[in-house]
C-alpha cells in the first residue's frame, strides 16, 4: 500500500486527498474498495512536533427531551460501498480523502500514513509510506 497526496500543500479547511495504490503481493485474492464512503483505509496524522492528531469522536450520546440519543459525527463515513477481489500480483489505484474529523486548522507541516486490514482475515494490517503535507492559512 502506498499513498501520494494530490498536492504538497493545502489551505486550512480544504479536503486533503490522496492517490492510494494497493498491490496484492500475496498468493490469493483480497478484497479492495471500488467505490463508496466506507473505505477500510484509516489514517494516522502527526503534527510538526511529532504529536499524533487524533480524530474527533465519531459518535456521541446526547440527552434530548429526557431521552438519550446517539448522534453521529457528520464526517462519519456512511452509506453503501462496493468491493472487488484483487488477484495476486494485481494493483488497484483509487482516490481517498483524509476524513474531516482530523483537526488540521493550524497551519504547518503534518506527516500522514494510511493503514488497512491486510485482506487475509487474520487481523493483520498493512501500512503505507509516510507523506508530508503542508497546511497553509
Amino acid at each position: 500500500m502506498s499513498i501520494r497526496p494530490l498536492s504538497e500543500s493545502f489551505k486550512v479547511g480544504t479536503t486533503i486527498e490522496f492517490e492510494v495504490t494497493v498491490t496484492n503481493v500475496g498468493d490469493h485474492a483480497i478484497l479492495v474498495q471500488t467505490w463508496g464512503p466506507n473505505s477500510p483505509d484509516e489514517f494516522t496524522v502527526r503534527n510538526g512536533d511529532g504529536h499524533e492528531v487524533l480524530p474527533s469522536t465519531r459518535v456521541k450520546i446526547e440527552e434530548r427531551d429526557g431521552k438519550y440519543v446517539v448522534v453521529f459525527d457528520p464526517e462519519l463515513k456512511m452509506g453503501s460501498t462496493a468491493a472487488a477481489e484483487l488477484q495476486p500480483g494485481k494493483t488497484q489505484v483509487y482516490k481517498e480523502a483524509l476524513p474531516g474529523t482530523f483537526d488540521l486548522s493550524r497551519p504547518g507541516k503534518y506527516w500522514i500514513y494510511a493503514w488497512r486490514p491486510d485482506g487475509l482475515g487474520d487481523g493483520g494490517l498493512v501500512k503505507s509510506n509516510t507523506v508530508r503535507v503542508t497546511i497553509t492559512p
